[in-house]
């Protein structure tokens, strides 16, 4: 697993949300490869909550409605674009009506 590193106090969460990616690392195969593989899961979600997942630059790459009261929510790594995702650490933040979540997730694709 990855977390987020505390580099001062006031950065300690203090979040009740406990969501995971899973698996982190996700390390995928070739681009070339069939597609139905290249799925993570967000797990331990709220029942209702918005999942935003920006790269390190910041910019959003997709952002996600769970709304079916379930506490998982499966995403197939196309970006908001259609487009797949590269190599990379991604941050995702969880938000629920009231409190909100930031974790880091790392993708690694073979060539």
């Amino acid at each position: 697993p990855v977390y987020p590193k505390v580099i001062y106090d006031s950065d300690v969460q203090l979040s009740k949300l406990n969501p995971k990616v899973v698996p982190n690392p996700y390390v995928g195969a070739s681009l070339m490869e069939a597609r139905y593989e290249d799925k993570i899961a967000f797990i331990n979600l709220p029942p209702t909550c918005v999942i935003s997942i920006y790269s390190m630059t910041g910019d959003l790459i997709k952002k996600i409605e769970h709304t079916d009261g379930t506490d998982i929510e499966l995403w197939d790594m196309v970006s908001r674009n259609t487009q797949d995702i590269v190599s990379g650490v991604y941050i995702f933040v969880v938000e629920d009506e009231s409190d909100k979540f930031i974790g880091k997730f790392i993708v690694l694709r073979g060539e």
